[in-house]
């Protein structure tokens, strides 16, 4: 069922491209794809480790 007295939402997005710092992520993760995706390690006990990474630009 639909709502209908939602009103539509419209994120607000920086301008400017949207790049991850090797500064700001943890050290399981892995950079591909030229620094377009992220991967996580999972060999020699780093799958019990969380991964993060900040990003550039975000949603407000």
């Amino acid at each position: 069922e639909l709502e209908t007295d939602a009103a539509a939402s419209k994120p607000f997005l920086k301008a400017g491209q949207c790049c991850f710092l090797t500064e700001d992520t943890t050290v399981n993760v892995l950079p591909t794809v030229n620094g377009k995706l992220l991967m996580a390690l999972g060999d020699g006990g780093f799958q019990y480790l969380l991964a993060g990474a900040r990003a550039s630009v975000g949603v407000k």
